[in-house]
């Protein structure tokens, strides 16, 4: 006990050597603290040490509060109601009481969404070939209807040209989603198993549909061939073609790195959006690839005649790899997610209205 009371001593007088053979910057930082003259200063600076952190921590505290307040006043459009109803055939979508889209799936080689509205049940597909003479659509590619989710190369068979079928199995609705599942047939064999899940939201500035797929092998490997024919598509109202069967310009189209009109044909990206007049207003259509997806951002099929395509197979015939570089291959009990949303635009949409709500999307 002696000698720890002497080593005090000799440390607070500043005594005790340093291996170096100097004073103890601990013994003088001591000596200086118990100084008379000084020692209130550094009460007052371990006083300030102690406090400081749980200052700062009220202030961000302040701060993130103001922050959360001044979010609040920003006006953000709300979401309308959507109802959902199945019947014998289809399931009819429903916005704050008006049409939407209806989920068609018997009768058919593939489920499609048909019609599909803006608001004021204005059309923004062509309705051929489910409904036929509409004045002012053309009857190419019957297998373009509407919106659909097919590809041209699966095992060989073709499921874009409605060659091979894939079987509605079963569907049910969860709030504002329909949730499915499909049986992709080569005759009345499996090749793959499909679930889909279709969410539908909506404000007064537009209407989303969230489209997402899980494709799962069977008993047997699935190969998913490098084509242009694929893969979640759409055919739009013949006034959003870009061009008109006469070679008149109609509407607009863009993409998310800056190319526009007929160039966005074969070009990755994030998005598309085609622009025009139908019955006198202005809509725009932006079909998303989710950044989950294989080889996002997907080439785009997207071309002058109103089909607009997004494809995360065809490496070949839209990027100019080699053939086969787009090949996919699932192993039996494999699976792939794919995720796609289409927006439909009460008006005109610029590149940063896009952007924002394609950020939106993104997150979930």
């Amino acid at each position: 006990m002696r000698a720890w009371r002497n080593w005090q001593t000799r440390m607070v007088e500043g005594h005790v050597p340093t291996r170096s053979g100097g004073s103890n910057p601990l013994a003088r930082t001591l000596h200086s603290f118990y100084d008379r003259h000084d020692f209130h200063h550094r009460w007052r600076f371990f006083l300030f040490l102690f406090f400081a952190p749980a200052f700062v921590a009220a202030l961000q505290l302040a701060g993130d509060q103001r922050s959360r307040a001044f979010a609040q006043e920003i006006p953000h459009p709300p979401e309308l109601p959507v109802a959902i109803e199945a019947t014998d055939d289809r399931i009819v979508v429903s916005i704050a009481g008006e049409r939407f889209t209806e989920y068609r799936h018997t009768g058919l080689q593939r489920p499609i969404l048909f019609p599909l509205y803006a608001a004021g049940e204005l059309p923004v597909t062509r309705q051929f070939p489910l409904v036929e003479g509409v004045p002012g659509e053309s009857a190419d590619h019957p297998h373009h209807q509407s919106v659909w989710f097919a590809h041209g190369d699966v095992n060989g068979l073709d499921y874009w040209s409605g060659l091979a079928r894939i079987r509605h199995e079963k569907a049910e609705i969860q709030g504002n989603s329909i949730h499915s599942t499909q049986s992709w047939l080569d005759g009345e064999n499996l090749v793959c198993h499909e679930e889909t899940t279709i969410s539908f939201h909506a404000t007064e500035k537009w209407r989303l549909i969230d489209f997402r797929s899980v494709l799962r092998a069977g008993e047997s490997p699935v190969t998913f061939g490098d084509t242009k024919e694929g893969t979640f598509a759409m055919r739009t109202h013949p006034m959003l073609q870009i061009k008109g069967d006469d070679g008149s310009i109609r509407a607009t189209a863009f993409n998310s790195e800056g190319i526009s009109g007929v160039d966005i044909w074969g070009k990755r990206a994030r998005w598309v959006h085609y622009e025009g007049t139908i019955e006198n207003r202005t809509v725009g259509i932006t079909m998303m690839d989710a950044p989950s997806n294989l080889r996002h951002p997907n080439f785009w099929h997207a071309r002058d005649y109103g089909l607009i395509a997004a494809n995360p197979f065809g490496l070949h015939e839209l990027g100019g790899l080699p053939a086969g570089a787009g090949n996919i291959t699932l192993a039996p009990g494999q699976s792939l997610s794919l995720r796609y949303g289409i927006v439909i635009w009460n008006g005109a949409a610029d590149e940063t209205s896009i952007n924002g709500l394609f950020a939106e999307f993104s997150k979930d």
